[in-house]
Formats: C-alpha cells, structure tokens, sequence
C-alpha cells in the first residue's frame, strides 16, 4: 500500500531535483556525461557577471530573467508537490501510525538533537565547496 505511493512520490520529486540540480554526478567527468542544470547555469552567469568591472549586460540580464523565471517555476512545482502529494503521503502514514515526511528545514537546535554539531555542518558545506571547484 504505501510503497507505490512513496515510489511515485520519490520519483515525482526527483524528477523536480533534476531540473534544478544534476544530482547524478559522481566524477569529476560525470558532467561531461550528463548535462549542466539550472543551479550550474546560475552560477556560471554569476561567474560572468562578477568578471567584469561594469554593470551587467542586458544578455546578462536577459539569461539570468530566464534561469530565475525556469527556476521559480520548478520551486513551484516542489511547492505544489509537498502541499498536495506529500501531504495525501503524510496521511496515509498518519492513518497507519507512522511518522511524517518532515518537509521543513530544521533549525541548528534540532539538528543538534538528532546528534549533529555544528562543526560537522561547516565542514559539510566545506567540502562541498571543495569538491565543487575542482570540477
């Protein structure tokens, strides 16, 4: 009962994460293999944008009109995602005594409960940065 329902929903959201983020990523050449998204094509438009010494140009702005109006789009569709489908899921745990799928970020408090410092936090964020200049 509840594993196509999940199923359908880890696929719907995942589909959303594609379009934002490529999540398949493994390698240092994976991006060769699968295509740059949204987040990669923002940050390479902030990466043109600060090169230069004057004001950004109307193609500039004209590409990053269009990444943000494709990006709010997509949080849209998240958005809609967890009003609706997360929340028929959330039910249909409730009606069987299960916990929810939390869909709000927890604060530095909460993730301090669940066993995790905030030393470990800056040094997530750390080594992303890392590993995303390497690539």
């Amino acid at each position: 009962d509840l594993a196509p329902q999940g199923s359908a929903l880890v696929a719907q959201l995942t589909e959303i994460e594609g379009q934002i983020y490529q999540y398949r990523n493994r390698s240092s050449q994976d991006p060769l293999n699968y295509p740059i998204r949204l987040n990669n094509k923002l940050a390479a438009l902030q990466g043109v944008v600060e090169a230069g010494d004057g004001a950004p140009t109307a193609q500039s702005v004209a590409v990053f009109e269009d990444l943000s109006a494709r990006l709010d789009a997509q949080l849209r569709r998240v958005d809609a995602a967890v009003g609706t489908d997360v929340a028929a899921f959330n039910a249909t745990l409730a009606s069987k005594q299960l916990a929810p799928v939390v869909t709000t970020v927890p604060t530095l408090e909460e993730v301090a409960a669940m066993g995790t410092t905030v030393a470990d936090l800056e040094a997530a964020v750390a080594n992303e940065r890392t590993a995303a200049r390497f690539w």
